[in-house]
């Protein structure tokens, strides 16, 4: 129905982060070469990403809400938060009723050890089918924070590059991922 097969170049992009009244994404360049798109079937392709001085602040909130997934997936991610807060307090008001609870006595059974957990199932949501061979970042920079653990963490890494290649929405796909930074101004 659709195609588009081409190259597409932003330039300037800056974002704010309305929550933290600061800024979210930024950037100086962004160059897509080689953009193959289609709809019915749908597909996306890129040969290749170049990011000149990208800016990400990423914060992970004392409800730890990641501040990107709150700006991409609102809903979402205030649903799950309420169905977190919904399931710690079921488990607290559990605890409680099972101390309130007179101790009764039951003969002494051996000591199982627990049983390791299920394997985590990983569910993705492919919709469009999207593969980026190649994205090279030079100059980056991304303000780290997160307020859920105890103490604070915060990090600031400059001077970012790399590249990360054979992006996918294949599920059985694998990246690989080489990016060099420096964490503050003395770790690299």
């Amino acid at each position: 129905e659709l195609a588009f097969a081409g190259d597409v170049r932003v330039t300037g992009f800056r974002s704010t982060d309305d929550a933290l009244d600061d800024d979210f994404v930024n950037f100086e360049r962004l160059d897509l070469r080689k953009v193959r798109f289609a709809m019915a079937p749908d597909s996306l392709s890129i040969e290749r990403v170049d990011v000149r001085k990208p800016y990400a602040r990423v914060s992970i909130s004392p409800d730890q809400v990641l501040n990107v997934a709150a700006v991409f997936d609102p809903e979402g991610t205030a649903a799950a938060l309420a169905e977190r807060k919904a399931k710690a307090a079921e488990e607290a008001s559990a605890e409680s009723a099972s101390k309130e609870r007179k101790p009764r006595a039951r003969k002494k059974e051996p000591k199982k050890e627990p049983a390791p957990p299920p394997p985590r199932e990983v569910l993705v949501e492919t919709g469009w089918p999207i593969r980026i061979r190649e994205v090279r970042i030079e100059s980056g920079q991304m303000n780290f924070s997160d307020q859920f653990i105890q103490p604070n963490f915060a990090a600031d890494i400059k001077d970012l590059d790399g590249t990360l290649t054979s992006l996918s929405t294949d599920p059985n796909s694998s990246a690989k991922v080489d990016l060099k930074g420096e964490v503050g101004e003395f770790s690299p």
